[in-house]
């Protein structure tokens, strides 16, 4: 049920079903709606989380949808605005999805070490180095 407190003011919500975005609105101040933060449902099998925004934060400062518009073109946003608070919760992220990315396409590491000797080594599996580590009689842990 919709906060009908709320609508009678003219209270605008802001819906957000990108989590990275609902994270860089919370990151600069705008709070989730106080009444229902967010809508969890099911959707044709599928689990759809929706967050809720007021239209801006508390001191007024911040438009929720200038932020959500500037997420959509947010190289232009940045580009004009590089010290505002949002570019910096934009870039936080775009790196954390990079270092996410390459990662994952990365291969970990495994890690080797000597029977009761408390030091561990790493090698990348198949390199020469796990080769070298193995024939001299230490461990995959």
């Amino acid at each position: 049920m919709l906060d009908e407190q709320l609508i009678s003011k003219g209270e605008v919500i802001h819906h957000v079903r990108n989590a990275d975005l609902a994270v860089a609105l919370v990151s600069v101040g705008i709070p989730l709606w106080k009444t229902r933060p967010y809508f969890d449902v099911v959707i044709r099998g599928n689990r759809v989380i929706t967050w809720n925004f007021p239209s801006c934060s508390p001191d007024k400062e911040l438009e929720t949808l200038t932020l959500i518009r500037a997420w959509k073109d947010d190289v232009a946003f940045i580009k004009a605005h590089p010290n505002h608070p949002f570019s910096y919760a934009l870039m936080t992220l775009k790196n954390l999805r990079r270092f996410q990315e390459h990662h994952e396409k990365d291969t970990p590491f495994n890690a080797y070490r000597l029977p009761g000797v408390p030091l561990n080594y790493f090698a990348k599996p198949g390199s020469k180095r796990e080769a070298l580590l193995l024939s001299k009689g230490y461990k995959q842990i």
